[in-house]
């Protein structure tokens, strides 16, 4: 076995070797570049390697395209050169902990779905990442810590100034990512003395490839997602849909954090949640919590509900001492079928129907008093019916 893996790392610094030995002309790059290329140190490239490793960028259909050449540093110092995306998969199939990427050469040239971009640090690496969905740091960090790992405190992290700060525990960590940000990536000095629960172990981590290596043992918490359906009025149904949907044995859904009920094949539910809400906005949330998942994983999503019943209004105006013109100026007006009423006090004194394509007016003569002139619709989806009034007074 010894052998084997001294045989395997000779190959690959022998391939290694030869593509950093290309050819000016084969790199097409200028000559005074090829003598000057600094390697940034670069957790975001590693990000992209373990996605390249997954299957998550092809050359079918791809979200990232990358234009080749790209230069890759490796944790041995050594400098190579990649072609194309066949080397750039034999590299991340390739990787060990001792020999590995952790750096690349910027600027480089890549495009989002045929939007090209520059990518000149790891700002811009990690951004094109993000845009594609694909995992960083953070979101690793954030789906393991305290469910698969935690800290043999105290650590170190480097914060948004450059600074160090120690971190003595969880409370201190989360107080700490609540004043850089949650989107912020997680900066570490290592060495790190992780705990892994399901291996009841410390191991010390002394890079961020091991860091990784350290996620890859982790059982993944479910990844919870559904799909929001308006029906009419104010009325949502939202259909659980994600992958292993039917071994999660149940889950449980939230609007605004209160709970409602229930559902998944352990309660013989139906993955639905159909609700009727008043105008305003909720946040609508599934949980759930797995043996491999202690502190539980939610998906939340925010709807804004609208009021289904039009916005009713007319202009008024005086054309004598008693006569009024009232006339609808409201976007639906040729559209819906509503009714004029003037009430004096609280009796109806008149009332008329406007059909679809009237004139939408009403003109009324009063007598001296205090009145009320409404209008009043129903539609389906506001069965209650709306109404607007102004106060008309005749001295």
């Amino acid at each position: 076995m010894i052998r084997l893996w001294y045989l395997l790392v000779f190959l690959f610094f022998l391939t290694a070797t030869l593509s950093s030995c290309l050819s000016e002309d084969e790199l097409d790059f200028p000559p005074e570049e090829t003598d000057t290329l600094t390697v940034s140190p670069s957790v975001a490239i590693q990000s992209l390697l373990r996605s390249v490793e997954l299957g998550k960028l092809t050359k079918d259909e791809p979200c990232i395209e990358l234009f080749f050449p790209i230069n890759l540093g490796f944790s041995n110092e050594l400098t190579i050169t990649i072609n194309n995306l066949d080397g750039l998969e034999e590299v991340a199939r390739s990787e060990a902990p001792g020999l590995h990427v952790n750096g690349v050469v910027f600027p480089f040239t890549a495009s989002k779905v045929g939007d090209v971009r520059n990518i000149e640090d790891e700002e811009d690496l990690i951004e094109l990442l993000e845009d594609c969905d694909l995992l960083t740091l953070r979101d690793e960090f954030d789906l393991f810590y305290t469910q698969c790992i935690d800290f043999d405190y105290p650590i170190t992290m480097i914060d948004k100034e450059g600074s160090e700060v120690q971190i003595g525990s969880q409370e201190e960590y989360f107080a700490f990512e609540r004043l850089q940000g949650f989107d912020e990536q997680p900066v570490f000095v290592f060495p790190l003395d992780v705990i892994v629960f399901s291996n009841d172990e410390v191991v010390e981590v002394t890079n961020h490839f091991e860091l990784f290596e350290v996620f890859d043992t982790c059982e993944r918490c479910p990844q919870l997602f559904f799909d929001v359906d308006f029906s009419g009025g104010t009325r949502y149904v939202f259909t659980a849909d994600f992958e292993g949907i039917e071994d999660l044995f149940s889950y449980d859904w939230f609007i605004n954090s209160d709970f409602i009920e229930t559902d998944g094949v352990g309660v013989n539910g139906d993955n639905q949640l159909a609700e009727t809400f008043e105008p305003g906005e909720y946040e609508i949330c599934i949980k759930a919590e797995t043996p491999d998942c202690v502190a539980g994983v939610e998906y939340c999503e925010f709807i804004e509900v609208e009021d289904p019943c039009p916005e009713l209004s007319f202009a008024v105006e005086q054309l004598n001492n008693f006569t009024y013109k009232f006339t609808a100026n409201f976007e639906l007006k040729d559209q819906l079928v509503y009714v004029w009423s003037v009430f004096r006090l609280d009796d109806l004194i008149f009332e008329e129907v406007e059909e679809q394509g009237g004139d939408n007016i009403l003109e009324f003569q009063f007598e001296p008093g205090e009145y009320s002139v409404c209008i009043f619709t129903e539609t389906p989806d506001c069965p209650d019916g709306t109404e607007f009034c102004e106060e008309i007074i005749i001295p």
